[in-house]
């Protein structure tokens, strides 16, 4: 492998959506949802996995792919609305607005807003994938024909 590759220009970009700016938004295909630990600073949180087409981060679009939105377990407002999401449906999430702290030194709260769509039509596929890949990986590689 070429040193050429390790090189700033190949440097794999995040893929966690974050809402920065009023307006900041992302739309696509719920993947999957999982609870992850917290970790340092960073609370316990739901994090939501989606085949996202459309996002904004700090209003500036970013390309499509598999996204991570995560939302500390305490933002009972969103995770009640998920609870209503399956997997293959199409969900957005948009920052609406900032809500200031009735706390003086405090930052204002973000005010986030859940979209629920229609089922993707394509989401079978990904399905179909996800088990072509389970079965892959639980093949034995010395089993005998």
């Amino acid at each position: 492998m070429s040193d050429d590759f390790f090189v700033e220009s190949n440097k794999a970009e995040s893929s966690w959506w974050k809402s920065e700016k009023i307006g900041d938004k992302i739309k696509g295909t719920l993947l999957s949802r999982s609870l992850k630990p917290a970790i340092d600073a960073f609370p316990e949180q739901w994090v939501y996995e989606l085949r996202a087409d459309e996002i904004l981060i700090n209003g500036a679009p970013q390309p499509v792919g598999v996204w991570n939105c995560g939302f500390s377990i305490n933002k009972n407002y969103i995770h009640n609305r998920m609870k209503n999401i399956k997997n293959g449906q199409i969900v957005g999430f948009f920052f609406k607005s900032e809500i200031p702290s009735k706390t003086k030194g405090y930052s204002a709260a973000k005010s986030i807003e859940v979209y629920a769509g229609d089922m993707d039509p394509d989401y079978k596929e990904i399905d179909d994938l996800k088990k072509m890949e389970e079965d892959f990986n639980d093949a034995d590689p010395f089993e005998k024909d």
